[in-house]
């Protein structure tokens, strides 16, 4: 038995398929109707709806086996996925890749007869095959074979329908959020610089008074007009385009600018920075996209920081901003990444939130291949990362 190799682009492969939120779905009535219609076609008991994780083969769709999904080693899509041609083996017994293989010679499926297609994503990243197989040699004409191929197209774009759909529930459930937001917090401290002049004027509060609502109210206004330059930042992003184009930018001094940006806010929570980051990131996002991302990740580090330590990091293809700070639980963890929770929560000094910050980042990022990482304990600090 020869193993399958592991493409070169092996990483970035698995970057695509977990993007695409498929591995362990439940079973879908338009995928099922491929894998009937590629065995009715082509004449065999089994075809799958392959794809390839990093050690392990899983079935989106599957008809005439039982079979959960196999060692990624001794699969036939794991070579299937080598090439973007379509893959035919007619007798694995005579195939030095496959004679003595345990899905032909061990326990059912005993493949003898397989024909793949790959599954290729736009990027052009190999995410696994539709495959039809027979437990007889056999050939299939090029009517079958080229039925195979395009029925393999016909996958792709459901799924690439599938990842639009969820796109755009995404985006509506963070626009409703954001007209809500926009409506209460732009309206409270309007409304409350009209009650304080309307009660100056009726002589019902003294100067001193006044003064004091004036500076609570204050408060709430920048708190507004920080939700509103975020999310007209986040609204250009949103509309300009990203060219993939990796090319150098200055991290390091990215991070310091930010860092300045929000040096008020370390010293009125007693904190401090550590920018370890790299001079120079290699990456396919413009520097205004990077700077709407880092400064929201600092800011929320800081939000839920006091006395404590903030530390932004990188690598190859990450950037992490970790802190000392309040935490969250697994809960909290699993709702942000799920996008279930984008709730305000209120920072150590009771800072008020919009829950915006983070959604709007997994927003950003998902239009750029991207995703969040976040680890966190309760009373010991998270880190957040992005990995692009």
């Amino acid at each position: 038995m020869i193993p399958a190799q592991v493409p070169a682009d092996e990483q970035q492969r698995l970057r695509e398929l977990y993007n695409l939120e498929l591995l362990d779905t439940p079973y879908e009535q338009e995928f099922d109707d491929i894998v009937r219609i590629a065995s009715k076609i082509c004449g065999t008991p089994i075809s799958t709806i392959t794809l390839i994780d990093s050690n392990r083969q899983w079935f989106k769709a599957k008809i005439g086996t039982d079979d959960n999904g196999d060692a990624r080693s001794i699969t036939f899509c794991g070579h299937a996925i080598m090439d973007e041609k379509l893959m035919v083996v007619p007798d694995a017994l005579k195939d030095e890749r496959f004679f003595d293989n345990p899905l032909v010679k061990g326990d059912p499926p005993n493949i003898r007869y397989y024909a793949g297609m790959p599954l290729i994503t736009q990027s052009g990243y190999k995410i696994g095959s539709l495959c039809v197989i027979d437990r007889v040699p056999r050939t299939l004409d090029e009517d079958q074979l080229q039925t195979l191929e395009i029925l393999a197209r016909q996958v792709m774009k459901l799924i690439e329908l599938r990842v639009k759909n969820k796109e755009l529930r995404q985006l509506s459930e963070v626009k409703n959020r954001i007209i809500s937001i926009i409506g209460h917090d732009v309206r409270n401290p309007l409304s409350g610089i009209k009650g304080t002049l309307d009660l100056r004027e009726m002589g019902l509060i003294s100067v001193e008074e006044e003064d004091g609502l004036f500076g609570r109210l204050s408060g709430q206004i920048d708190h507004t007009m920080s939700m509103l330059t975020n999310l007209a930042e986040w609204g250009k992003l949103d509309v300009l385009p990203q060219n993939g184009k990796v090319r150098p930018l200055p991290l390091k001094n990215m991070v310091d600018v930010c860092l300045n940006e929000l040096g008020l806010n370390f010293v009125a929570k007693g904190n401090t920075a550590n920018n370890l980051t790299a001079a120079l990131l290699y990456t396919s996002m413009d520097e205004n996209s990077l700077h709407f991302i880092l400064r929201n990740l600092i800011t929320n580090a800081t939000k839920f920081t006091e006395h404590g330590v903030i530390t932004i990091t990188n690598t190859a293809n990450t950037i992490t901003v970790s802190d000392t700070g309040r935490g969250m639980d697994t809960e909290q963890v699993t709702a942000l990444l799920n996008g279930t929770d984008i709730g305000s929560t209120s920072g150590t000094k009771n800072e008020p939130g919009t829950g915006l910050g983070l959604a709007l980042v997994k927003d950003f990022l998902r239009k750029v291949n991207g995703r969040l990482s976040i680890e966190s304990v309760v009373g010991k600090g998270s880190r957040i990362s992005i990995v692009f």
